[in-house]
C-alpha cells in the first residue's frame, strides 16, 4: 500500500521571503512578519529513512510515499488547479530511479545528477538558470531552474516553473524538486515567478544512511514455456515473444540472463522482468511486428504499450511514462481512447485504463489498471499492474476527492475506453 504521512500544520499566511532565483522576476504577496511563513517541520519516512522538511513553499503536509521495495522512492505533495508540487527522490548507491534519465547513483554523483537533469530540461525547450540556494542534509546546495511546458493535469501543455537540487548524503543520492504553474504564456525564466520563498527549504535526517529496502532480483526465474490457449475473455498471446515473458529472446540478447513473471496478472497480461533499474538488467528492443516502434523490456511503457496493442490494436509509439497517455493519437495509433485529466469528477480510472504519473520528472512512470474501488464522493482506491517499479508488479494508488495519488509522483491522467466495462471492474460505493 501507499504510505501517507500527515504531520505539522498546512502553511496558511502570506508569502513574505524572497528567493534570489537568478534572471526570474520575483512576484510575492504581501510582506508580512518572518515567523508567519514559518511552519512545524513535516515528517515522514522515505526509502526507510527518517526525514524532516520544513519549507513556506510546501503544497500540501500529506505526502505520498513509495512502498518499501519500489525501485523509484518517492515523497511527493501536491496542490491542484493551479499545480503545485514538491517531491524527495531518494536514490540508494548503485540503483537509479525508474522514473529520471540519471547514471547509477554512486560516491560523487551528484554533479552527473545535476547535469543529467540540466538537459533533460533543455530538451524541453528549458533555458536553465542558477536556482535558489537550499539547506539539505546540512549542506547549503545551489540549484537549477528552468520554465518548461508539461502535461501536468491534463491535456493542455502548461508552463510550469521547475526548480531542483541534487545532493549526496547517506549512502544516496537525492533529488528535490519545486514545481509550480506559471501563468499562461509564461515563455521563459525572464517572465516566470518564484514559487514562493524556496532559499528556505531545509531537508535533515538524524539518519541518512539508513539501509535501503530497494532489494534485487529474485532468486530463480519463472520456468520459460509458452502458456496455453488464453481464458475466455483474456488477452491473446504476444505473437512476438519466444517463450512466457519473451524469455528466448530476451535471453539471447542478454547472454544467458533470463526473463520471468514479477507475479501480477492482468486479463492473462503477466508484469515481467528483471527491474531494469533495480535489478542492473540491461534494457532489450523488442518490436511487436517489423518496423513498429522499439520499446524496452522490462521497463514500465513496455507493459502499458503491450496492454493497449493486444487489448484495442494500439499501434506502439514514442512515448516516455509520463506522456504515454499525452502522446496517444486515435488517429494515428489505431484506437479510439478517450484522455482523461486527473481529477475529473464522476471519472475515476476503471480497469483497463492506462496511468501517466510525474510529469515533472525526466521520465515519469506508467501503469494499466486492474480494478478501481471508489465511492460517490470520489474516495476510494485503484489497484494496477507495472513494470520497473514494485518488485511483484502491482501497487495500490489512493484515491481522494477523485484525485489519484500516484506512488510514482502524481499522476496526470490516464486512457480510458469508452466502450461498457464488465460490472466487477468497476464498484462505484454508495455512501453508507
Amino acid at each position: 500500500m501507499i504510505s501517507k504521512i500527515l504531520w505539522g500544520a498546512r502553511f496558511t499566511g502570506a508569502l513574505a521571503l524572497a528567493a534570489l532565483l537568478g534572471l526570474f522576476a520575483i512576484q510575492l504577496g504581501p510582506v508580512t512578519p518572518a515567523a508567519a511563513v514559518r511552519q512545524a517541520p513535516v515528517t515522514l519516512i522515505l526509502d526507510n529513512v527518517a526525514l524532516s522538511l520544513s519549507t513556506a513553499f510546501l503544497p500540501n503536509t500529506e505526502f505520498t510515499v513509495s512502498e518499501p521495495g519500489s525501485i523509484s522512492q518517492l515523497a511527493t505533495a501536491i496542490s491542484w488547479r493551479p499545480f503545485r508540487e514538491l517531491t524527495i527522490t531518494a536514490v540508494p548507491f548503485g540503483t537509479r530511479p525508474g522514473t529520471e534519465t540519471v547514471p547509477l547513483a554512486a560516491p560523487g554523483a551528484a554533479p552527473a545528477y545535476a547535469l543529467a537533469l540540466r538537459n533533460v530540461r533543455l530538451a524541453q525547450g528549458g533555458q536553465v538558470t542558477s536556482g535558489p540556494a537550499a539547506t539539505l542534509f546540512g549542506q547549503r546546495v545551489i540549484g537549477q531552474a528552468s520554465v518548461v511546458n508539461l502535461n501536468v493535469d491534463g491535456p493542455e501543455l502548461k508552463p510550469i516553473l521547475v526548480v531542483e537540487w541534487v545532493v549526496e548524503a547517506g549512502q544516496r543520492l537525492w533529488i528535490v524538486r519545486a514545481s509550480q504553474e506559471q501563468p499562461a504564456g509564461t515563455a521563459g525564466a525572464s517572465s516566470a515567478s518564484a514559487p514562493g520563498a524556496l532559499s528556505d527549504l531545509v531537508l535533515t535526517s538524524p539518519a541518512p544512511g539508513s539501509p535501503s529496502t530497494i532489494r534485487g532480483a529474485p532468486g530463480a526465474a519463472s520456468v520459460a514455456t509458452i502458456p496455453a490457449a488464453p481464458a475466455a475473455g483474456n488477452l491473446p498471446f504476444p505473437a512476438w515473444w519466444q517463450g512466457d515473458c519473451d524469455n528466448q529472446t530476451y535471453s539471447t540478447a542478454t547472454q544467458g540472463r533470463s526473463s520471468y513473471r514479477l507475479g501480477a496478472v492482468y486479463l492473462g497480461m503477466p508484469a515481467c522482468g528483471p527491474r531494469p533499474y533495480a535489478d542492473g538488467a540491461p534494457d532489450v528492443v523488442v518490436h511487436f511486428y517489423p518496423y513498429s516502434w522499439g520499446v524496452l523490456e522490462w521497463e514500465c511503457v513496455e507493459l502499458s504499450m503491450r496492454y493497449l496493442y493486444l487489448a484495442y490494436g494500439v499501434h506502439p509509439y514514442q512515448a516516455n511514462g509520463n506522456t504515454v497517455v499525452w502522446h496517444y493519437s486515435s488517429a494515428a495509433d489505431g484506437g479510439a481512447l478517450q484522455k482523461v485529466a486527473n481529477g475529473t469528477a464522476n471519472g475515476p480510472p476503471q480497469a483497463g485504463d492506462v496511468l501517466s504519473y510525474n510529469s515533472t520528472s525526466s521520465v515519469g512512470h506508467t501503469s494499466v489498471v486492474m480494478s478501481s474501488t471508489v465511492d460517490l464522493n470520489g474516495n476510494g482506491t485503484v489497484a494496477v499492474i507495472e513494470q520497473n517499479n514494485t518488485p511483484n508488479g502491482t501497487s495500490t494508488l489512493n484515491v481522494a476527492k477523485w484525485y489519484v495519488m500516484g506512488n510514482s509522483g502524481s499522476v496526470s491522467g490516464w486512457l480510458h475506453n469508452p466502450a461498457p466495462l464488465p460490472l466487477q471492474m468497476y464498484i462505484p460505493l454508495v455512501e453508507q
